[in-house]
């Protein structure tokens, strides 16, 4: 999107998606009780967060083309870095892991095995399964057949069948649900307005008392995997809105530099790490 149509407050929740991304990627040795506490409560939204955003921007970015020109443009985008990363990753650490502590080590079978797995790092799955909503998402082509693509998104998450980790199809069952919300919260974002007229205070109370309930184990653990994920994403855009609206312009435009650069700190940040 050009700068005058980007939508910002989707912007800033990307830029701290993908902050909360390299802070829950870093894990200091004998870190204290409360990072790791952080930690939970990052882990209990971030990547929805991210999944959701996508699904937003792609409807408000979506245009007539055909199927095999889409694929092909999210091929170039999403699997192409992730093979030369791959590729870069892996012999770094085949170079150095007889020398130095490499967290998850690498064979020569690793440069095989990253074809339909993550080698270079566990991380990668998120492009895989944004990967295989991407080939879904273009039959379901307006917005009444995305809400029926939700709704089979919602099955799918519930599904009590484990899909395979091979291609990181996992990743896509428990993911492709919040990318279908951010496409709804999109097309339907006129009648949901009501909902952002709700002060950041209430979405701020509610997620200190569900990540309060997460931490002390006082929430059951299904409800949990529900709550804390919406909860966290109603949070931050909220919170995004609230930016936007102050028009802080060094804090926007340093919102804006991470957010055009999310998927380069994406992929190389745990290598840096």
């Amino acid at each position: 999107m050009s700068k005058s149509k980007r939508i910002l407050f989707i912007d800033f929740a990307k830029a701290l998606a993908i902050v909360l991304v390299v802070i829950g990627h870093y894990i200091p040795h004998e870190h204290p009780d409360w990072y790791g506490n952080m930690r939970e409560i990052i882990y209990g939204f971030h990547m929805p967060l991210f999944m959701f955003t996508s699904g937003f921007v792609y409807v408000a970015t979506v245009r007539q083309e055909s199927y095999g020109s889409f694929l092909l443009r999210k091929f170039k985008r999403l699997m192409i870095p992730y093979f030369v990363v791959s590729i870069l990753v892996i012999s770094i650490k085949f170079a150095t892991q007889g020398t130095a502590y490499v967290e998850n080590p690498v064979t020569l079978m690793s440069y095989v095995r990253m074809f339909y797995m993550p080698k270079a790092g566990p991380f990668l799955w998120f492009l895989w399964a944004l990967w295989w909503i991407f080939v879904v998402v273009p039959v379901f082509n307006n917005k009444y057949k995305r809400l029926i693509m939700l709704a089979l998104a919602i099955v799918i998450y519930y599904l009590p069948v484990s899909f395979t980790v091979v291609f990181c199809l996992d990743g896509f069952k428990k993911m492709f649900v919040y990318f279908c919300l951010g496409c709804a919260t999109n097309d339907y974002k006129d009648s949901l307005k009501k909902v952002g007229k709700i002060p950041l205070y209430v979405f701020m109370v509610l997620f200190v008392i569900i990540n309060y309930l997460y931490i002390t184990n006082l929430l059951p653990s299904e409800l949990q995997k529900s709550l804390t994920p919406l909860i966290g994403i109603a949070f931050v855009l909220s919170l995004c809105k609230w930016l936007e609206q102050k028009n802080r312009i060094s804090l926007n435009n340093l919102l804006l530099i991470i957010a055009s650069s999310s998927y380069i700190i994406y992929l190389l940040h745990t290598t840096f790490e």
